[in-house]
């Protein structure tokens, strides 16, 4: 467990404090146990850039299929130790960011709390690659970006949330609008 003022010292915040993505150095950490225990303690994998799309055979456009991977507001499989998965889709242009920020949308049903998790591409075994089918015999996936949260100001959740307050209902914080904001890996 991390006292709290290492914690800041480990914490990296976005440059836009509007973005609501943070990293927690912990790569020595990981290392330290690593080195006591070995793979008894834990097991990582490594993130490299050729798991980022288009570095590897996994190209994305919009309406593509995506996952999201977390722990919203700490809800996970306790017995098995499995966090929550989603579905949902690229709902904006892929890589060209989304009204003139370094993001793009997804629509997805998910959880509150889901900010921070994990978004990539949907698990495939084949793709098409320069006119050639391209097989692999093990689940092939790209890693897309961070889920930061939903889009809160859009006519739609307004028109929603009036409807809501219409009918009397004291809550609509488990309103599930459909379009999150995620911030892309190396872009």
């Amino acid at each position: 467990m991390l006292a709290p003022d290492d914690l800041r010292q480990r914490t990296l915040g976005h440059p836009d404090a509007n973005v609501d993505v943070a990293v927690i150095r912990v790569h020595d950490l990981i290392t330290e146990r690593l080195a006591d225990k070995g793979s008894q303690y834990l097991q990582h994998y490594a993130v490299s850039r050729e798991n980022l799309a288009g570095q590897n055979n996994i190209d994305v456009e919009a309406s593509d299929d995506v996952v999201i991977v977390g722990y919203p507001r700490g809800f996970y499989d306790e017995v098995n130790l499995f966090p929550i998965i989603k579905s949902g889709i690229i709902a904006s242009r892929w890589g060209a960011g989304f009204g003139g920020e370094p993001c793009f949308l997804i629509d997805a049903k998910l959880f509150p709390g889901s900010s921070g998790s994990i978004v990539v591409s949907k698990p495939v075994d084949t793709v098409v690659r320069g006119g050639r089918l391209l097989h692999a015999q093990e689940k092939q996936f790209a890693f897309l970006g961070i889920f930061s949260g939903a889009v809160t100001n859009t006519p739609a959740l307004a028109a929603s949330l009036d409807s809501l307050r219409a009918q009397g209902s004291a809550s609509t914080e488990l309103l599930s609008v459909g379009y999150g904001v995620a911030y892309p890996f190396g872009m």
